[in-house]
């Protein structure tokens, strides 16, 4: 509130050119014997000069400003206004705020109980250099909002429209065109793409992307489930341990390079593509010749690991296999003995002549 409390103060306004500028006042005066009255004023200044626009209250009576608006009525050169205070003790202008430049048709506005606020020539508001409402190059547009300076507190509008591509300290920037970018800690933390891709800690290559793992917890369990109509793929974590598979009737398929190279069936059995590694950590694999054995009589054939069991508790099945088509043929008699690096087989040759036969041997550890 602005008041004027002796017989030597009023409200002066400066004008620093020669250019016709309106003003208006409203005021009431208090007085504890006639009550509230009130008054107004209104002129035209076309000088740099000083002007009375509230004069001194009488003897014993507040004088209280409750409207003031000058207005830049020059149609090309710009307006510099202050509104003083004038005491006993000097003149004081009412705060920094109170001198501002207005161009052709802007105008400063006081309101009691509001404070100071400018317009440009449309009437849009304009937004201070210094955090408040005022005067500056920055205004109201129909639609948008500009500032050039931190506004604290509660804003509530249609639309936020970030103009940057600079990564800010914390908050929304435009990393490219037609994008918009999340910021924390000064590094881009989510980007939204022109074609509505997200991506997490990165640019997004595909409808969600992101470069960090994925947490959710809970007490008991948690999971997360990929749904298409009725089919569901699901990956997560209960009480029982981790689970990772389809929650609906299909099958759950392995890839590697695009290529399928197994799957676990809806009835729960596996099947394999393109079959095992002949030398895997607990499946082996492995197909030797027997060496000429002669006719009625055994031979020893051992088969060597290329990369050896943790400990001997495996099983082994042998077969052997030879070109001859009766029944006096090649034949695994037992297995003769195992170790980690090698498994030996005893081969019996049934036939009249001596044979030679390829070896089968499959490993399978516990």
């Amino acid at each position: 509130m602005l008041f004027l409390t002796a017989t030597t103060e009023t409200f002066t306004l400066v004008t620093a050119a020669a250019l016709s500028t309106d003003w208006s006042v409203g005021y009431v005066d208090m007085d504890t014997t006639v009550g509230a009255t009130a008054g107004s004023a209104q002129g035209n200044v076309a000088t740099a000069t000083t002007t009375t626009v509230v004069a001194a209250p009488a003897v014993g009576v507040q004088r209280q400003l409750k409207s003031f608006t000058v207005v830049n009525k020059d149609a090309s050169g710009t307006q510099t206004v202050t509104l003083n205070k004038v005491t006993g003790a000097g003149t004081f202008a009412l705060g920094a705020a109170r001198t501002v430049a207005l161009a052709p048709g802007e105008s400063l506005t006081y309101i009691d109980s509001v404070g100071f606020a400018s317009f440009d020539s449309v009437g849009r508001l304009k937004v201070t250099n210094f955090g408040g409402i005022g005067a500056s190059s920055a205004t109201f547009a129909r639609g948008d909002f500009t500032w050039s300076s931190t506004l604290v507190g509660p804003l509530t509008a249609d639309r936020f429209i970030p103009a940057s591509a600079t990564v800010p300290t914390n908050g929304v920037y435009l990393p490219a065109a037609n994008s918009v970018g999340i910021a924390t800690n000064s590094t881009n933390a989510v980007t939204i793409d022109a074609s509505g891709n997200v991506g997490v800690g990165a640019s997004p290559t595909s409808p969600f992307s992101f470069t960090k793992f994925v947490a959710v917890n809970n007490a008991t369990s948690a999971s997360y489930a990929l749904n298409v109509g009725a089919r569901s793929f699901e990956m997560g974590l209960s009480a029982s341990g981790g689970l990772i598979g389809t929650s609906s009737n299909d099958p759950f398929r392995f890839f590697t390079n695009g290529v399928e190279v197994g799957r676990f069936t809806a009835a729960g059995r596996f099947t394999v593509a393109f079959g095992f590694t002949p030398d895997a950590g607990g499946l082996k694999h492995a197909r030797v010749t027997t060496g000429s054995v002669a006719a009625a009589s055994t031979a020893l054939v051992t088969v060597t690991w290329g990369t050896a069991f943790a400990d001997t508790n495996y099983t082994v099945q042998a077969s052997v296999l030879d070109s001859t088509t009766t029944s006096l043929a090649l034949s695994v008699v037992h297995v003769e003995s195992i170790s980690t690096t090698a498994v030996t087989v005893r081969v019996l040759n049934n036939a009249a002549g001596a044979l030679t036969g390829t070896l089968h041997v499959i490993a399978l550890h516990d």
